[in-house]
């Protein structure tokens, strides 16, 4: 005996070929282009009537650019009233250094796509000062950032 069996029918979507997203870096990118602050950068006060004395802030790479090595950059602070001081990488944080971390890690090589927070001491700036930072990494270009102080200054603050 046989028994007729329906004929199946499989339903079938084509499933679209993913491909992988890349960034595609050219080699024309130079050392101190891909450099970046990103998000706020903070003012702190330990004495808000004297002004700001601690600034942080975080540098993060753009996926073309090369490595960086925090260890032979050098930050430029300086206000109109003051002269430039420059800054060098050191492990303790101090006037005439700056520290470089991710959490409590020190960092001395920053790679594409990563982020540091950077933190220095200064002599106070007063409210509403232009600060000027320079950040100079060795053989590329300079990059300049200007802050203001705020016009009322509190322990922390946020820097425009």
């Amino acid at each position: 005996v046989t028994v007729p069996v329906p004929a199946q029918t499989l339903d079938t979507a084509p499933v679209p070929a993913t491909t992988p997203v890349s960034t595609v870096c050219t080699g024309s990118e130079q050392p101190a282009a891909g450099i970046r602050m990103t998000g706020n950068v903070i003012g702190r006060a330990s004495d808000p009537a004297a002004g700001i004395d601690e600034i942080r802030f975080t540098l993060g790479l753009d996926p073309c650019s090369p490595a960086l090595d925090v260890t032979k950059m050098q930050i430029i602070f300086s206000t109109p009233r003051t002269f430039p001081v420059p800054l060098l990488y050191s492990t303790r944080t101090s006037t005439g250094f700056f520290t470089a971390k991710s959490g409590t890690s020190r960092v001395t090589l920053l790679n594409p796509g990563d982020q540091t927070e950077i933190t220095f001491f200064v002599a106070p700036v007063p409210a509403s000062t232009e600060m000027n930072i320079e950040l100079k990494p060795a053989g590329g270009a300079t990059i300049p950032f200007i802050k203001t102080a705020p016009a009322r200054i509190t322990a922390t603050n946020i820097l425009s």
